[in-house]
């Protein structure tokens, strides 16, 4: 598990090295911050507030520029990949391409289940997406060192084509998921509630993740908001102080905030970058490269 570890570190520093890389090479562009959004709606409202709340500004104009295109005719990506629904890919490369077109230099996609449409849209553009799902992983690897096993709360569609999972097992940790009468607690949340703007019992939803911290249901001791009506939800209602939830909103948040050159509320003071620092990952300046998109432990994760 140390090793996985460690070989995700490895890889999160080299991948910090070709963002910070890409930016540096555009630098006489206005950096600004596109949002692949109406997946759905509230969601992605949730997201730009995260931008504008997570940013140090002392006035407007210490604001990120951000392009919001919110595209409620993308097709339901949790029935696409269950079998039942058209394929989103056509309408979230569009989307994407928009944004590119408007003055976007990194794009921002407030949906977890669409990650696993997320190399096909990266394909289509020339501007980094990020990755929310890996980031969010990426944060627990380096701000949660002593869990082991994290309890994943997603749609069906996610869970079924294990946009989670992988992520998670990759960096040596084990995943959790519910099942049964628990699964269809967070369904109901996520559809019956947040998507059709109604107020339902919270109590469902939280006994799931009761279950699924107990030692027979998984002993999970954290988790992951892996779905974007879930992180409303988290504002909605109280879910308490008992237990940590990863909000990866706020996660992919802060790393785009950084990688466009602003400053997360709370960040350390910068520090000096070395004068032979070239971006080509050598060595010379990671950490910078590094602090740029978010790694090694920044931004606030609601919990």
């Amino acid at each position: 598990m140390k090793r996985k570890r460690a070989e995700l570190n490895t890889d999160r520093r080299s991948r910090s090295s070709i963002i910070f890389g890409y930016f540096r090479a555009s630098m006489s562009k206005e950096q600004s911050i596109g949002v692949l959004g109406g997946m759905g709606p509230l969601a992605t409202a949730l997201l730009f507030e995260r931008i504008v709340s997570l940013t140090e500004a002392a006035k407007d104009q210490d604001h990120v520029r951000t392009f919001v295109d919110s595209n409620p005719s993308i097709p339901d990506r949790n029935a696409a990949i269950l079998g039942s629904g058209e394929d989103p890919r056509p309408k979230l490369v569009e989307t994407a391409q928009n944004l590119e077109r408007m003055g976007a230099t990194l794009l921002v996609m407030p949906c977890n289940t669409a990650h696993h449409f997320h190399s096909d849209v990266q394909e289509a553009i020339s501007i980094p997406l990020l990755h929310m799902v890996e980031e969010t992983v990426r944060y627990i690897v380096a701000n949660h060192s002593e869990v082991e096993k994290v309890g994943v709360l997603a749609t069906d569609g996610t869970l079924a084509a294990g946009v989670y999972q992988k992520a998670i097992e990759a960096a040596g940790l084990e995943a959790v998921q519910p099942s049964g009468v628990h699964q269809q607690a967070i369904t109901e949340l996520i559809d019956d509630g947040i998507k059709a703007g109604k107020r339902i019992s919270i109590d469902p939803f939280l006994a799931c993740v009761a279950a699924l911290r107990a030692d027979e249901g998984g002993g999970a001791q954290l988790f992951i908001l892996g779905c974007t009506e879930l992180s409303v939800a988290q504002k909605r209602y109280d879910l308490g102080e008992e237990v940590v939830f990863v909000d990866p909103m706020t996660v992919v948040a802060s790393v785009a905030i950084r990688a466009v050159g602003k400053r997360v509320v709370g960040d350390p003071p910068p520090q000096p970058v070395s004068a032979n620092d070239n971006g080509d990952g050598d060595g010379d300046d990671d950490d910078a490269a590094t602090a740029a998109v978010g790694g090694g432990g920044g931004g606030g994760v609601g919990q």
